[in-house]
């Protein structure tokens, strides 16, 4: 079984009438690294409160960076930037979760549900998928899978998609 959350408030490709959306203004960067609690988040994500109930989804490990924690099927601990990227350079710094089943992504979604998406799955520490998708469409054509040159379970790496 598969699920995933991919929505958007408001798409303006539907005819919504969506707010202009807050776009980051230059160069910005979080280090979960200095984040000791759930609330230190709040300045540069929303927390979901239907995907992270509290702080027991999340742990905090002083200078190793922030852990998402599922306790049960379906729980899918989410973070999303308060603020949009137009276009630019993303990169992140993660450790893949080697847990059968479990998806460690980054995903890269417009409100029109524009996609780039990187996707780590448990129990395959040699490969990642990518893939990307307009206005939602789920044209799987554009993937592929990448093999690495090392285990992304067992330590960090850098990972970087630009545009």
């Amino acid at each position: 079984m598969a699920s995933a959350q991919t929505w958007s408030l408001c798409n303006p490709v539907e005819g919504d009438d969506c707010k202009p959306n807050p776009a980051f203004g230059g160069a910005a960067k979080y280090d979960f690294t200095t984040a000791t609690k759930l609330d230190d988040l709040n300045s540069f994500f929303t927390v979901d409160p239907g995907v992270v109930y509290n702080d027991k989804q999340m742990s905090f490990d002083g200078g190793a960076g922030a852990s998402m924690i599922i306790f049960e099927e379906s729980n899918a601990p989410t973070l999303t930037s308060k603020e949009y990227l137009f276009f630019g350079k993303v990169e992140c710094v993660l450790r893949a979760s080697p847990g059968q089943g479990i998806i460690t992504s980054i995903v890269l979604q417009s409100d029109a549900l524009d996609e780039i998406d990187w996707e780590f799955i448990g129990g395959d520490h040699t490969h990642v998928q990518t893939n990307y998708f307009h206005l939602g469409k789920k044209d799987y054509t554009y993937g592929r899978k990448h093999e690495l040159p090392f285990n992304a379970m067992d330590e960090f790496h850098a990972y970087t998609i630009e545009w």
